[in-house]
């Protein structure tokens, strides 16, 4: 796979969009230079990131896709200032977790302690992510004495897939999703159809769900696509 970033290059731009989605091997829907198209960052395996001053001449983009590099290489460099230019202690964890190859589990971000939500999670979502082969569990399974918060957030960053629940608006729900969305975490909305969707939300696709068996059918097919996701031709990409 070869891309090339526009003026959106930030180094921001480039932490969320490319690297942790490199690093995760998720499937991501590229917005630049007016496209909208999917991007299979599993099927990349070779990451290198080069600075250039200017914007790319006709004969610089050729060498680029021609698999030679431009400008000062500074991948490694890139990777490091990542990890290190970070001052809070929890977000360098976070971020250093996130840059790490994520275990084959999915997190569950939902309600607990309610006993529709319990029976729905027992009944629908943890058949469906133990079918596809992945560990798959909620922030209750942990028996440990461990401070609950620091559990959750390592258990997004540490994850391939994220399912998140929105029924019953939890605050702490809306937030633990923020937190998979800045790590770049392949996210899975769900609702129960009739609740409301908070509106910095609202616009992303959600699975509407009525009963169990509504919800484990379309997180089946939900999964089903994601794992195989849209193919591609080649193997690096130069950014």
């Amino acid at each position: 796979m070869y891309w090339m970033t526009g003026y959106d290059g930030t180094e921001e731009y480039v932490i969320q969009s490319i690297v942790l989605p490199f690093i995760g091997k998720q499937i991501k829907l590229n917005k630049s230079i007016g496209l909208n198209q999917l991007l299979n960052f599993g099927n990349c395996s070779r990451l290198v990131i080069c600075k250039t001053e200017n914007k790319l001449t006709e004969e610089e983009i050729k060498k680029l896709r021609d698999l030679e590099p431009i400008g000062e290489m500074c991948t490694e460099e890139f990777i490091d200032k990542i990890r290190s230019d970070l001052s809070v202690l929890q977000s360098k964890s976070l971020i250093s977790l996130a840059t790490t190859i994520p275990k084959n589990q999915i997190f569950v971000i939902m309600a607990f302690d309610d006993k529709e939500l319990d029976s729905t999670y027992k009944l629908a979502i943890k058949p469906v992510g133990d079918k596809f082969g992945y560990t798959i569990f909620r922030i209750d399974d942990f028996q440990d004495s461990s401070l609950i918060t620091d559990q959750i957030l390592s258990s997004i960053a540490e994850s391939k897939i994220i399912i998140a629940d929105m029924t019953r608006e939890r605050p702490n729900c809306y937030y633990e999703t923020g937190i998979a969305q800045a790590l770049g975490k392949e996210l899975i909305l769900t609702i129960k159809k009739g609740e409301r969707k908070h509106f910095d939300i609202a616009g992303y696709r959600f699975i509407e769900w009525e009963t169990a068996a509504e919800l484990k059918d379309k997180l089946e097919k939900r999964l089903d696509a994601i794992m195989k996701g849209p193919s591609t031709s080649s193997h690096s990409i130069k950014l």
